[in-house]
């Protein structure tokens, strides 16, 4: 049996998933090699410690999750359109959410806290500046941008926390997600 390598992706992507099963307290090397089915000595061939394989799955977070999102989204030049996008691709049931809501448990770690803040500023500046596309001054902008990053936190939570209570959140669109995407959009861009 050759042997088993295990590279720097991998073990941040293990990473990413082992916050999105169980937070931070999660990213355990030990458990990690051992899913791998490898001894924890190929960790250190890649990170140093714990804590920069914990910065190194944020930062993956980071950029799959908002930079390169918004990255794509710039194609669309019609607010209510990119809205749309950027609702349905943020809600995509590919796990992030998970991750996410084990984040927001850990808000006051002290390696997430300013990724996540980092995150939300970024988020938040960016829901603004679609909704100054769209016509609305400033102040009306960053509510409305703050008001649609409430529905997205809410919307992962809920489907987290409780999947089957809500159908009309399910990322499969069989129970109406896509409408409620639509009425949630509508109704933003009505206010």
């Amino acid at each position: 049996m050759g042997k088993v390598r295990v590279t720097r992706q991998q073990w941040v992507e293990a990473a990413v998933r082992a916050i999105a099963r169980g937070g931070t307290a999660a990213v355990a090397v030990d458990t990690l090699a051992k899913d791998f089915g490898i001894t924890r000595g190929s960790f250190y061939w890649h990170f140093a410690d714990r804590d920069e394989l914990l910065r190194a799955a944020l930062e993956l977070w980071q950029r799959a999750g908002t930079d390169d999102v918004i990255t794509a989204l710039e194609a669309i030049g019609d607010p209510r359109q990119r809205l749309l996008a950027l609702f349905t691709a943020a809600l995509d049931d590919n796990g992030a959410e998970g991750f996410e809501v084990a984040l927001a448990a850990d808000a006051t770690h002290p390696i997430v806290a300013p990724v996540l803040a980092q995150v939300t500023e970024r988020r938040l500046d960016y829901l603004t500046s679609v909704f100054r596309q769209a016509g609305r001054k400033p102040a009306i902008a960053r509510r409305q941008a703050v008001t649609t990053y409430a529905i997205y936190v809410g919307w992962i939570h809920l489907r987290h926390t409780n999947p089957t209570l809500v159908p009309e959140l399910a990322a499969d669109g069989d129970h109406g997600a896509t409408a409620t995407i639509t009425h949630v959009v509508d109704t933003l861009l009505r206010a």
